[in-house]
C-alpha cells in the first residue's frame, strides 16, 4: 500500500466526434508520395495480404525478447548524439536516438534472415513511427474523447543510406519528419482517410516488405495507476509482431525496455546488435 490518495473522476467522455474534424480555414498542405503510398484501402472482404508476408517464415516466430535501456544509457546515448548537432540544427529527443539505435538494429537482423547485403541501396526500409496526435490538432483533442488518436509516421531510406548514416543523422531525419506533422498535416491526414471512406473504402497501413516496421511507444505513466490504493510493479504489453518494436517505460520511469519479436536467433541477434549499437557510444 503506497498511502496514495484515490486519483480524481476522470472527466464524462465526449462521444462527439465531430471535434477532431479540422477546422481551420488555411488550405491543407498535400500529402507526399511517400505519406500516401503507405495509406492503403480496401472496399468490401478481407484486406489484401501484406507484402511482407512472402519471406514470413525467415522471420516470424514465438519468441519474444525486452531489451532493458536504463536511464544513464538514455542520457549518454542522447549526448553522444547531440554532441555532433552544429547550433543551427534542431535537436534530437532522447525517443529519437534511441528509435535510430532500435531502427538500424532492426535493419541488420532483417538483413541476415532474409540474406540481404547490407549495402544493398537497392532495398528500402520503412520505420512507421507511432504518434500521439492529440496534442498536434488545432484545438488539442480534449482528454475526455475515448479515441486512439495514434496514428504512425513514415520514415524512409535504402538500406544502405540507413545503416551507412550515424546515428545523429537518422535521429535528425526522424526528427525533421515527426515536426512537419504540424496540425495542418494531421488535418490533411484526416482529410484523406475521410475521402476514402466516403468512396466506401477502409484505410489501413501498408507494409510492403519485410523491411517495413512500426514502432510504438506505451510510455503511459503506469505507476500512477492505483488500484484501491495499491500500485502496480510492473507493466507488460502483448503487442508481440515481428514486424514491430514497442518501448515501455521502466519502473520509476528509469530509462526504457524495448520488447522484439521473431525467431530465436532473431531475438538474440537483435539484444546483440543492439547492446553493441549502444556500448558504441560508451
Amino acid at each position: 500500500h503506497n498511502g496514495c490518495p484515490p486519483p480524481p473522476p476522470p472527466p464524462p467522455p465526449l462521444q462527439d466526434r465531430e471535434i477532431i474534424v479540422p477546422t481551420s480555414t488555411n488550405p491543407l498542405p498535400t500529402l507526399t508520395e511517400e505519406e500516401t503510398n503507405m495509406i492503403g484501402s480496401f472496399e468490401t472482404g478481407k484486406p489484401p495480404v501484406p507484402g511482407f508476408m512472402k519471406d514470413a517464415p525467415k522471420f516470424f516466430g514465438n519468441f519474444t525478447t525486452k531489451y532493458s535501456i536504463p536511464s544513464s544509457k538514455c542520457n549518454s546515448a542522447k549526448a553522444s548524439a547531440s554532441a555532433s548537432i552544429s547550433s543551427n540544427e534542431k535537436f534530437v529527443s532522447t525517443d529519437d536516438v534511441i528509435t535510430a539505435h532500435v531502427w538500424k538494429a532492426l535493419c541488420r537482423v532483417r538483413c541476415r534472415q532474409l540474406e540481404v547485403d547490407e549495402g544493398d541501396s537497392s532495398v528500402t526500409t520503412t520505420l512507421q513511427r507511432a504518434c500521439n496526435f492529440r496534442k498536434r490538432t488545432l484545438p488539442p483533442t480534449p482528454d475526455a474523447f475515448p479515441g486512439n488518436m495514434v496514428a504512425s509516421i513514415p520514415n524512409t531510406l535504402p538500406i544502405a543510406d540507413l545503416l551507412s548514416k550515424s546515428i545523429t543523422e537518422v535521429a535528425l531525419i526522424l526528427r525533421s519528419n515527426l515536426a512537419a506533422m504540424t496540425a495542418l498535416k494531421v488535418s490533411a491526414v484526416h482529410a484523406h482517410h475521410a475521402k476514402l471512406q466516403s468512396l466506401g473504402k477502409k484505410p489501413f497501413a501498408i507494409f510492403p516488405s519485410a523491411f517495413a516496421f512500426l514502432n510504438s511507444s506505451w510510455r503511459c505513466s503506469w505507476e500512477n495507476a492505483v488500484f484501491e490504493g495499491i500500485a502496480p510493479s510492473v507493466f507488460d504489453q502483448g503487442c508481440h509482431v515481428p514486424i514491430v518494436t514497442v518501448f515501455v517505460n521502466r519502473p520509476k520511469k528509469d530509462g526504457v525496455d524495448v520488447y522484439f519479436t521473431g525467431t530465436e536467433d532473431g531475438c538474440a541477434h537483435f539484444n546483440e546488435t543492439l547492446e553493441r549499437s549502444l556500448t558504441e557510444i560508451e
